[in-house]
């Protein structure tokens, strides 16, 4: 069986700067040409550009249902392992893993495709946070009320 992955829309978009917002991925899926239509069972997974994963969507795979090809997800959401607070932070280079349980082949899970690179969107976002930090006054938050995440990114 042949199956063939396109990535519809790989839009990555963190509307707050917490540590687990789930973050929307869009895709497609067709076997042997055709577009899929029903539920699938999907897993996730990102890796850095030297391929080592960073972050897996937890145990078990999630039901998605796909209409003429196309799904929508949020990773870190619906049932999946939250977001690291630091991913986008500490990783300049990051890729989505899709894995799917395909009906009817008695394989299990099985790669979907090539990993698709995230889009800058997420960076830019962090980037925006970070110039909000202009405007906060100077003693409005003290280092006792950083959580240890923040704190390693001080300097001593």
């Amino acid at each position: 069986m042949r199956i063939f992955l396109s990535a519809l829309c790989l839009s990555f978009l963190l509307s707050f700067a917490h540590a687990s917002v789930p973050v929307p991925y869009a895709g497609k899926v067709s076997i042997d040409g055709k577009n899929f239509h029903g539920q699938l069972k999907l897993m996730f997974a990102i890796y850095t550009a030297s391929n080592d994963m960073v972050w897996d969507s937890g145990g078990s795979a999630i039901e998605v249902p796909v209409s003429n090809g196309r799904y929508l997800v949020l990773l870190g959401g619906q049932g999946m392992r939250p977001l690291p607070a630091s991913l986008f932070h500490e990783n300049d280079e990051l890729y989505v893993g899709v894995y799917a349980d395909l009906p009817n082949d008695n394989v299990g899970q099985v790669k979907l495709g090539e990993l698709q690179r995230i889009t800058a969107q997420p960076y830019a976002l962090v980037a925006e946070m970070a110039k909000s930090a202009d405007t906060v006054k100077a003693g409005a938050i003290t280092t006792a009320q950083l959580n240890e995440q923040i704190l390693k990114y001080l300097k001593p």
